[in-house]
This record gives C-alpha cells, sequence and structure tokens, in this order.
C-alpha cells in the first residue's frame, strides 16, 4: 500500500521520526509543503498512484477537499489530548508558576476542543481562535486564505498589548510569522499513538475499499427490440461478437453468456469501475453504438453475492430502458444512477443531463449520479449526504452548497427539537 503524507516542516520532520519502522508494509511518501498551492498540484499528480493521503492538520486537509470534494482516503492528524498533555507539562516544567490564562492556543477553534483544554486546564479564561465562520467573535474567517494573516493579526495585537505571554501553535506555518514578531511560542504535535491510529484508520478504509472492488458484477445487454426475424437474430450475432471483442480487450475477467433476454456478463467491481470510468460514463455503450449497436439496454449490478448483483442488473437495466436511448443503468449495493454513452471520451458532446450539472457545478459526474438516486422530494442532511457518498460532512457540506447556490438545491431549517447550538438544515435536490 502507498501512502503519501503532506506537512510543513518542522511536522513532517516529526512525522517521519515517529512513522519510520512502524508499519513495514506500507511504502510513505513524505511531501513537503511550502504553501497550499504546493499539496494541491502534489495532489493531482499523486491521487492515482497513491491509496491515501495524509496531512499534518485541518488546514491542508480543506484545500484537498477544495480540489476533489468526493476524494475518501484522506486521514488528517489532529491534536489529541496526549498531545496537548505533552506541550502544557512541557511549559509547566520549563516555566513554574506559568499563568495559562495569558497563553494563546491558536489551536482552539471549535466547541470541542474548547471543552478538553477547559477540563485539562481546569479554567475557561485562555486566549483561543475563533476560526468558525459563525459567531459574534471579533476574528471571523471566511476563506482559507485568510488564517494566516489573521493569525499574524491575532498574535502581534495580543503580544503588544501585553496580554499573553506565550502561543502554543498548532499551525507548523505560523513558526515563521511567531520568529519575525519575536513571539515565545510552542509547537504542539500528535502523539506517536495517535499517529498510529490515523494511519491504522486510512489503511483500513482503503482495504474496505479495495475488497469491494473484488465483490461480483453482472452486466446485462440486451437489443431494444425482441429477436423475431433473420435481421434482428443477424444483430444478436453481432451483439455477442462485440461483446467477447469488448471482453478480450478488459483483460480477461468479463465472462459473456447467453440469457433468456440477451446475455449476461460476469465480472468483478473492479472492472466494472474500470470500463466506467469511475461510474462516469458508459464505456461499453460507447463502444456499441460506435460499431453501429444503438439499439441496445445495459444494465450493471454490483452486489456483495451474485445473486445480488443479478438482481440489481436487472432492476438497472429496467430503468435504462425507462430512461431512453443513450443510456444504461447501475446499482452498487443498492444505489441506482445512470450512465451516458455521450459523457465518455467525447464529453464536448453535453448531451448527458447529469454531465451539463456536473460542469457547471464542478461536482463529479459519479456523485452527481449517486444523488440523483435520491427519492425525488426526500430531504437530506449533510450527514446523510456524507453517509451516501463516503466523504466527511464538512465535504458534504461543500458539495450541497454549490447546488444549492447552482439552484439544483433547496435548503430549509429543520423543525426544532429544542436543541442548543447551530440548527439542522435540511436540503431538498433538484437533480431529476
Amino acid at each position: 500500500m502507498k501512502i503519501a503524507v503532506a506537512a510543513y516542516e518542522p511536522m513532517l520532520s516529526y512525522l517521519k521520526e515517529k512513522i519510520g519502522g512502524s508499519f513495514p508494509d506500507i511504502y510513505f511518501t513524505y511531501l513537503p509543503i511550502q504553501s497550499p498551492k504546493d499539496l494541491v498540484a502534489h495532489f493531482i499528480d499523486l491521487r492515482d498512484s497513491m491509496d491515501g493521503f495524509i496531512t499534518g492538520g485541518q488546514i491542508l486537509t480543506a484545500y484537498i477537499r477544495n480540489a476533489c470534494p468526493d476524494y475518501p482516503y484522506v486521514e488528517t492528524l489532529d491534536l489529541d489530548a496526549l498531545g496537548i498533555c505533552q506541550v502544557l507539562l512541557k511549559m509547566a516544567r520549563e516555566h513554574p508558576g506559568i499563568q495559562f490564562s495569558r497563553v494563546f492556543f491558536d489551536f482552539v477553534y471549535d466547541d470541542s476542543a474548547h471543552a478538553l483544554l477547559s477540563e485539562l486546564l481546569g479554567d475557561t479564561g485562555f486566549c483561543h481562535f475563533p476560526l468558525a465562520s459563525e459567531g459574534d467573535e471579533p476574528y471571523i474567517i471566511s476563506s482559507l486564505h485568510d488564517i494566516p494573516p489573521t493569525l499574524e493579526k491575532i498574535y502581534h495585537e495580543l503580544y503588544t498589548q501585553d496580554k499573553i505571554d506565550y502561543v502554543v501553535t498548532r499551525y507548523t506555518f505560523a513558526e515563521k510569522i511567531l520568529q519575525s514578531n519575536h513571539i515565545p511560542y510552542y509547537h504542539a504535535f500528535p502523539s506517536r499513538e495517535h499517529i498510529r491510529q490515523a494511519v491504522e484508520h486510512l489503511v483500513s478504509r482503503v482495504q474496505l475499499s479495495q475488497r469491494e472492488e473484488t465483490c461480483p458484477a453482472v452486466v446485462k445487454i440486451s437489443l431494444s427490440s425482441p429477436v423475431t426475424d433473420d435481421s434482428q437474430r443477424l444483430k444478436d450475432t453481432k451483439l455477442f461478437e462485440l461483446l467477447l471483442l469488448f471482453a478480450r480487450d478488459c483483460g480477461g475477467d468479463f465472462i459473456v453468456q447467453n440469457s433468456p433476454q440477451g446475455y449476461e456478463a460476469f465480472t468483478t467491481f473492479r472492472t466494472v469501475l474500470r470500463i466506467t470510468g469511475g461510474l462516469s460514463h458508459c464505456g461499453l455503450l460507447q463502444y456499441l453504438t460506435e460499431n453501429h449497436m444503438e439499439d441496445v439496454q445495459i444494465g450493471y449490478g454490483v452486489g456483495s453475492d451474485m445473486q445480488e448483483a443479478r438482481f440489481g442488473a436487472s432492476a438497472s437495466q429496467t430503468e435504462a430502458i425507462r430512461h431512453g436511448k443513450g443510456y444504461s443503468g447501475y446499482q452498487v449495493f443498492g444505489s441506482k444512477g445512470l450512465l451516458s454513452a455521450n459523457s465518455g471520451v467525447n464529453r464536448r458532446d453535453g448531451s448527458s443531463y447529469y454531465l451539463d450539472i456536473s460542469q457547471k457545478t464542478g461536482i463529479s459526474l459519479r456523485t452527481i449520479s449517486r444523488l440523483a438516486t435520491i427519492e425525488s422530494g426526500q430531504p437530506v442532511t449533510s450527514q446523510s449526504v456524507a453517509d451516501r457518498l463516503g466523504v466527511t460532512v464538512r465535504s458534504a457540506n461543500r458539495i450541497l452548497k454549490q447546488l444549492t447556490e447552482e439552484g439544483l438545491a433547496e435548503v430549509r431549517t429543520a423543525p426544532s427539537q429544542n436543541r442548543r447550538g447551530r440548527p439542522e438544515y435540511l436540503y431538498l435536490l433538484k437533480l431529476q
């Protein structure tokens, strides 16, 4: 397995030391980051050759999410309680009698982190960085790019006004800012155990995905019109020959046989992902169309066993027939969608409705297809969308925001349940 680790220095050197030798079966690539643009460039270059990414913090992860909202294999090395304890003990040892109310903790930007540090210190009166976009604190962040200059402003104001004596920072890029302003600081690193758990969590998610790719898959292919005369029989024979040729080009794991209503191809989810470009277009439909077999109906089914896969193939083929010429259907572990031949190599044709939405919003066609399977009129939450897509809630929020801005989703406030905190939002998708 190959995993890329991206961080600023000195975090990257720290991670090399803690990770080195602990995972002999994993090949780690360490990416020194000078700016977020470096990270995005590295990510785009390496995402197809790496099984997953680990970043040194939430901000770097946020840049990856912006670049590819539906990429699921990113793990963030947040600061854990042990890491916080280590830096607090170090400060107390080096500065007996230190007043932690005069220490600025720039990594405390949400309620959970504030509660954790308050419990450790036995006090809530310490300075922290309100990173959230909601609230009424004086330093509000609306963009990732605003964080470094805003932090520098906060450091300078608090220190020159004699409100703080030290800064405990989680941001490695902040060290140059603190050094240039001659402000004493400590850097808080995650513990070795936390790093190990993060790597193991990422590995388990990647392995689960890889196991899913070996699950059985069935593709049902048939002519639009029943075989009743000699001309139709000739077309049926040609269809079978083309399927055998296509199977040969797929690497040998695509077995075609006759079925009562056409043909069935038995394969794996990995092959389905390959011939559909990751469920973004129907390469088989495009191949048959280019070889003058335009009146075919195709359905893909993927399941935990062959019976589930065959059922899914039949159901998705029925959906493709209902939708009309130029489309095939898929049902992957119960999730349905449509694939267009025109969204493959010839993407400039733009005849796919979902392709148009994908191009307009910048959201991948695979994600749009999955969201389009949600029943019309059924409200969804950020959490339910995250679960369906296999991404974080933050990524789901970003996707829903893009759809809302394009008029493809409508946002509503959920009925009050006498809960404190931010209200939960419901979304009605308009993708059908």
